[in-house]
C-alpha cells in the first residue's frame, strides 16, 4: 500500500472516529449494547475477571500467535478485530506493521489501548477505534492481515465473515485463536461461570460448525489444536511442582492433540482463513 493510500485510510479512520458517540451507541443493535457495556466492565483496570488463572498455561499457544505476528505483519496492515485492551495491535505495530487498527465496540477497551500505543510509542502505526466489527465502516479491499483473538463468538458471523471478506485483499489472512466448544469439562465450567460472560457469548463458542460456515467465504488452512492436559496444572500454578508438571502435561499435549477426534477435547484451537482471489 502506498504512502497515499495509508493516509486515505487514516482519513476514513479519522472520520468514523467523529461519528462515535452515546447516540451511535444506542442505535446499535441491543446484544451489541450489551457487549459494550460488559467490556466496559471487564476492560475497566480495577476489574481482574476470575479465570484468569487458566491463562498460566497458554504460553505455547501466545507464543505461537506472536511468532505468526512477528512473521506477517511487517510492512502490512493490520486490523485486530475486536481487539479488546490491544495487545494483538500493538504487538503488530511494534513488529513493523505499515498501519495498525485496532476496532472494538468497547469505549473502555479503546481508551486502554490509546493509553498503551503512547506508553510504547506505537502512536506513529497504531488507530484505535470504537466501532462495529459486523459493521466497520472500512474501505473494501484495504486489509492485509486480520488477528481475530478470542472475539469471534462475540459477534455474528453471518455479519462478521461476510464483512472480513469485504475488507480484506485479495489473499489476506485472517489469524484466529479461539476457544473450542467440544470438551464437556469446559462446557461446564463456562455453565457455571455464567458472570464471565453474555449470554450470547456462552451460546456461540466456535466449533467445527463454524469452520464449515467460515469456508463459504475463505480458504480455511492450519488448523491445531491447544490446551487439554496442560489445564491440570493450574491449580499448582503457586508451588514449586508447577513448571516440570506443566512440561510433562504439555509432553502429553504435543501428542494426544494430533489425534482426530480426540483433540477436539482441547480449550483452544487456531487456525486461518485466506480470502480467495477474485475472478
Amino acid at each position: 500500500m502506498q504512502n497515499n493510500d495509508i493516509d486515505n485510510l487514516l482519513k476514513t479512520l479519522t472520520d468514523l472516529e467523529k461519528k462515535v458517540n452515546e447516540t451511535w451507541l444506542s442505535s446499535l443493535a441491543m446484544r451489541k449494547i450489551d457487549e459494550a457495556h460488559f467490556s466496559d466492565h471487564m476492560h475497566n483496570p480495577q476489574s481482574t475477571p476470575d479465570n484468569r488463572k487458566f491463562y498460566s498455561v497458554v504460553g505455547p499457544s501466545d507464543e505461537y500467535l506472536d511468532n505468526w505476528i512477528n512473521r506477517n505483519a511487517p510492512d502490512k496492515i493490520v486490523l485486530d478485530y475486536a481487539c479488546g485492551n490491544g495487545g494483538c495491535a500493538l504487538r503488530a505495530a511494534a513488529a513493523g506493521a505499515k498501519l495498525s487498527i485496532g476496532i472494538d465496540v468497547s469505549r473502555e477497551s479503546i481508551n486502554n489501548c490509546k493509553q498503551s500505543a503512547d506508553q510504547q510509542n506505537l502512536t506513529k502505526n497504531s488507530f484505535f477505534l470504537q466501532g462495529d466489527c459486523e459493521n466497520t465502516g472500512l474501505p473494501a479491499n484495504s486489509i492485509d492481515i486480520v488477528i481475530c483473538s478470542g472475539m469471534l463468538h462475540h459477534i455474528d458471523l453471518s455479519y462478521g465473515f461476510p464483512e472480513l471478506r469485504r475488507i480484506m485483499k485479495p489473499g489476506a489472512i485472517v489469524f484466529a485463536y479461539e476457544a473450542l466448544n467440544y470438551n464437556p469439562l469446559i462446557k461446564l465450567y463456562r455453565k457455571l461461570t455464567p458472570k464471565l460472560r453474555t449470554q450470547f457469548e456462552a451460546e456461540h463458542i466456535i466449533s467445527h460448525k463454524e469452520l464449515r460456515f467460515a469456508s463459504y467465504f475463505f480458504d480455511v488452512r492450519n488448523v491445531k489444536y491447544w490446551h487439554w492436559f496442560a489445564i491440570i496444572a493450574v491449580p499448582f500454578r503457586r508451588t514449586r511442582i508447577f513448571k516440570p508438571l506443566f512440561r510433562a502435561l504439555l509432553a502429553i499435549d504435543a501428542i494426544i492433540l494430533r489425534i482426530p477426534g480426540i483433540r477436539n477435547m482441547a480449550w483452544q484451537f487456531t487456525f486461518e482463513l485466506i480470502k480467495r482471489s477474485e475472478k
